[in-house]
């Protein structure tokens, strides 16, 4: 699960929360306790494991992310369908994985895993709407897309997908 304490710093050595942040985690608890209109507001905190788990653990679930989100892809726009879709279900659990581990080589298994279905986007060619809307998605995205040299360049290309994705619809 991930949490609001992010930085690998807010864990002691031995893979406990902090002692500071221990007590801002019950305060959240006492709050949303006391007042159930805050619970939305404080779940991220709430939600931060007191215990990183072991480097093992963790380790397996970023190897099974890989299985699972590196099996083989079907040829052509459905291989580009299917590689958007991964990436888009992959990356939160990436995040996940990330935030309880502040070993970089273990979240780097899981980015990379990311990376080859980023690639696979970018390199496949499509044959049809269906995959250049996935195409222009992947430019158009905010951290892994393209920048704008204009202020008119990124409006126009999502003026073009809109137009790409309502054609592409059976």
């Amino acid at each position: 699960m991930s949490g609001a304490f992010k930085e690998s710093d807010s864990y002691a050595y031995n893979g406990k929360l902090r002692g500071d942040l221990q007590a801002l985690k019950g305060l959240a608890e006492d709050a949303a306790r006391l007042v159930p209109e805050l619970a939305p507001l404080v779940a991220a905190v709430i939600d931060t494991p007191v215990e990183l788990p072991p480097a093992g653990e963790l380790r397996a679930r970023a190897e099974a992310l890989v299985a699972e989100y590196g099996a083989p892809l079907p040829e052509g726009d459905a291989g580009l369908i299917e590689a958007e879709r991964r990436l888009h279900e992959l990356d939160p659990r990436r995040l996940a994985l990330r935030d309880n581990s502040p070993e970089e080589e273990i979240t780097s298994i899981a980015f990379n895993a990311m990376c080859r279905l980023d690639e696979r986007i970018a390199t496949m060619p499509a044959t049809t709407l269906a995959g250049a809307a996935v195409k222009l998605r992947r430019l158009l995205h905010p951290e892994l897309g393209m920048t704008s040299n204009g202020e008119n360049d990124l409006p126009c290309l999502h003026q073009i997908l809109a137009v790409i994705q309502r054609e592409a619809r059976p």
